[in-house]
């Protein structure tokens, strides 16, 4: 997605600026980030873009093509310039496992049923058949069975 330049003025007034983060007031993702967009009929929707991506391409430039834009202070509503840095999908991944943000499970399995999962697999069973079993897919079980997720439970 091409990040144009909107109205600086009326972008930067949507952010109550700080000695530290300066944070996005408008309209907000799901999880959690700064959304802005113009409004449009129902018949020709318009779209809508992250407002970290937006103050990176109005106070740094273009963003590369295929390029994630990380925060170093880790709030998503943040939108302060030198908060952010551009990096790969990659490091956008390694950036989340190193501030403890990545997924503890799936949300449709239990403590037990990772322990159970992991005996399974441990017996023999395969990726394929445990999920299956458990009504998960199978890169979540090979997850589990390779602590990437659930690391927590022994």
């Amino acid at each position: 997605m091409r990040y144009g330049r909107p109205d600086d003025r009326w972008f930067w007034s949507k952010v109550k600026r700080g000695d530290g983060c300066w944070l996005w007031t408008g309209s907000v993702t799901p999880q959690g980030y700064g959304r802005y967009g113009r409004s449009g009929s129902t018949k020709r929707p318009t779209p809508s873009y992250l407002a970290h991506r937006t103050a990176w391409a109005i106070e740094r430039g273009p963003i590369p093509d295929g390029a994630c834009v990380l925060h170093r202070c880790d709030v998503p509503l943040c939108v302060r310039p030198d908060h952010l840095f551009i990096g790969s999908r990659a490091d956008n991944h390694a950036d989340m496992v190193a501030k403890g943000r990545q997924a503890r499970g799936d949300g449709k399995l239990s403590s037990d049923d990772v322990t159970m999962i992991r005996e399974l697999h441990r017996a023999g069973r395969r990726q394929a058949w445990l999920a299956t079993a458990f009504g998960v897919s199978q890169p979540s079980i090979s997850n589990v069975v390779n602590r990437r997720t659930w690391a927590h439970v022994t």
